[in-house]
């Protein structure tokens, strides 16, 4: 009779622990497969003759015969290090990562267009949106 209480008990154990683990890992937060991967397919920064970021407010870069300029701003010059080094900034992106800083009001869209006027890329920042796990806190920060 002791054997046989052993063995229910034994069984017993592997069921509550078999129950025990598919309960806990249901509240992971899984990470998509995508993460850590670049947003945007790889394009040569020097290709980039014109970019569109409509927000709030629509502005309009271009590279002409005069340099870069602020295109929706009357031609506007425009500082050449710095559109090149937020082209490649955004040339890096990753899936998944998280610039804190400002929030944003609403989303952002940028499109980086070629000299034939076709789009080399385009991809729309905001708000990082995720349901709350039951039992933690949420704190909120802009993703891209």
């Amino acid at each position: 009779m002791k054997d046989k209480k052993i063995i229910v008990l034994a069984a017993a154990a592997v069921v509550l622990g078999t129950v025990a683990y598919f309960a806990t890992s249901a509240r992971k937060v899984k990470t998509p497969s995508l993460n850590g991967q670049n947003v945007l397919a790889p394009f040569n920064v020097a290709d980039v003759a014109r970019i569109e970021i409509d927000g709030e407010k629509k502005l309009v870069l271009a590279s002409g015969e005069n340099g870069w300029t602020v295109e929706s701003r009357y031609g506007y010059p425009a500082d050449v290090a710095k559109i090149r080094k937020n082209v490649v900034k955004l040339g890096e992106l990753k899936v998944g990562q998280v610039a804190n800083g400002r929030k944003m009001k609403s989303s952002v869209k940028v499109a980086l267009n070629g000299s034939g006027g076709g789009t080399l890329a385009a991809l729309e920042l905001g708000e990082m949106h995720m349901s709350k796990p039951k039992g933690q806190i949420h704190h909120s920060s802009s993703k891209v």
